[in-house]
């Protein structure tokens, strides 16, 4: 995908492009992974991932240094829209900031796979089908997943956290992943999201202590932990935030 951009855009491109290149991944002869992921399709669509980045959203990072190496769950708010635009700058962000680069597995909802042609972009994008078993496998193989615990009641909303589930709270006790809070700050609006500021806020990995058995009550203290910290970075990046654009 070629297009008419200043040399600036241009070098970030071609930086997107590089670091890609840095991430290990197990691919079998025709370039996809286990699960799908084809890193051809981030070469291919470099420009969009980037300069939605950049230039659309201007987003601003905060916290990417604590992302810890190995298996990790990056929990975040979902917001605003049916476009996963939010997702696709954390991706992009953890590519391009990220010590060394790597590329979330979004945890997708079970019907999304079964939508003709949007399916095949869903894997080649690296994300999958949110059960349990698929995240253990990824988890165990040291990659880093981004979960949104609100499910699909998080596009209908901005700013207020809906009900988090359990399962990536067991996930993690399973395997061992840090509980990673990242969350951002931006307003929506009808199906296209506007052109309207991003801060991505990474919070301090959290170390989950228990069993993956526990009872219900038990895993939803621990949930608490990690929804007050989205709850506050949230805060934070209102607290920042000038207007809709700045």
């Amino acid at each position: 995908m070629e297009l008419p951009l200043p040399l600036s855009a241009r070098q970030r491109i071609d930086d997107f492009r590089e670091r890609l290149q840095q991430i290990p991944t197990n691919l079998n002869e025709y370039r996809y992974d286990p699960f799908g992921l084809d890193l051809s399709f981030f070469e291919e669509f470099a420009p969009l991932f980037v300069l939605g980045y950049d230039l659309y959203h201007h987003v601003e990072v905060s916290g990417v240094e604590n992302v810890p190496e190995g298996p990790v769950l990056l929990v975040g708010n979902h917001a605003g829209n049916t476009l996963p635009t939010d997702a696709g700058a954390v991706v992009t962000a953890m590519i391009l900031e990220a010590e060394p680069p790597r590329i979330p597995r979004g945890m997708a909802e079970s019907y999304l796979p079964t939508i003709p042609f949007f399916n095949q972009l869903v894997y080649r994008g690296g994300a999958i089908v949110g059960t349990p078993e698929n995240c253990t496998r990824l988890l165990r193989a040291g990659e880093c997943i981004l979960v949104f615990p609100e499910g699909s009641h998080g596009i209908s909303k901005a700013y207020q956290l809906q009900h988090f589930g359990l399962g990536f709270a067991r996930l993690a006790l399973e395997t061992g992943a840090p509980a990673f809070p990242v969350t951002w700050g931006f307003p929506w609006l009808g199906f296209v999201p506007m052109p309207v500021k991003y801060r991505l806020h990474f919070g301090k990995p959290i170390q989950r202590q228990g069993d993956a058995n526990d009872e219900d009550d038990v895993q939803q203290e621990q949930v608490r932990i990690v929804k007050d910290e989205i709850s506050h970075l949230i805060q934070l990046g209102l607290h920042e935030r000038k207007d809709w654009f700045r």
